[in-house]
C-alpha cells in the first residue's frame, strides 16, 4: 500500500506542494494556453461568420446603412461591437480584444469562485474555464457562443452566491452583469 501511495504523489505533485508555487503552475498553464491561442489563431484561418461580422463591421464604419444596404438577419448589436476590431485593423485586432475580453471575464469569474473554493479550486475552475473560451473554438473567434459560455458562467456564480447567501461585492456584481451583458 505504502509504494502505490509514493507513486500517486509523484504523479499528483500540486496536491500537497506550497500553495504559492500551485499558484504559479496555474499561471503557468494560463500563459501557455494563452501561447498556443495566440498560435492558433495565427494559423487556423478565421470562419466565415467571423469574417462576415468584420465584413459587416466595416461597411458599418464606412458608412454603409445596416439592414438598408447590407442585408443581414442578426442584430445590430453584434456588428457595433465588432467595430473596435474593424476600426484597429480586422481579424488580427478581433483576436487581441478577444483576449482582453477573456481576460477580464476570466478576473471576474476568479472572484466569484474565490467564494466557493480555496485556492486550487478557484484556479482549477479558472483554467477549465479558459480553455473553453481560448482553444475550443479558435477559428471562431469572438463569436456568440463564446460570449454566452462566459455570460453563463458569471451569472452562474451570481446565482450560487446568492443562494448560499454569500456576500458579493456590488462592483463584482455589477461589472459581471456588464460583461456579461455584452
Amino acid at each position: 500500500m505504502r509504494i502505490i501511495r509514493k507513486q500517486a504523489r509523484t504523479l499528483m505533485p500540486l496536491t500537497d506542494a506550497n500553495p504559492k508555487s500551485v499558484i504559479i503552475w496555474y499561471w503557468l498553464a494560463l500563459a501557455g494556453m494563452v501561447g498556443l491561442y495566440l498560435v492558433f489563431a495565427s494559423v487556423i484561418p478565421p470562419g466565415a461568420d467571423t469574417l462576415w461580422r468584420l465584413h459587416i463591421a466595416d461597411g458599418l464604419l464606412d458608412g454603409q446603412k445596416l439592414y438598408i444596404e447590407m442585408v443581414e438577419v442578426n442584430p445590430p448589436l453584434w456588428f457595433w461591437g465588432a467595430i473596435p476590431a474593424a476600426f484597429l485593423g480586422g481579424y488580427p485586432a478581433l483576436v487581441i480584444i478577444n483576449l482582453a475580453v477573456t481576460f477580464m471575464g476570466l478576473a471576474l469569474f476568479g472572484g466569484l469562485a474565490r467564494l466557493f473554493f480555496d485556492d486550487k479550486g478557484q484556479w482549477a475552475a479558472i483554467l477549465g474555464l479558459a480553455v473553453g473560451l481560448l482553444l475550443v473554438n479558435v477559428g471562431e473567434i469572438g463569436q456568440r457562443e463564446q460570449a454566452f459560455l462566459l455570460a453563463c458562467a458569471l451569472w452562474s456564480g451570481l446565482i450560487a452566491a446568492r443562494i448560499e447567501a454569500k456576500a458579493v461585492p456590488v462592483w463584482l456584481t455589477l461589472a459581471a452583469t456588464c460583461l456579461a451583458s455584452y
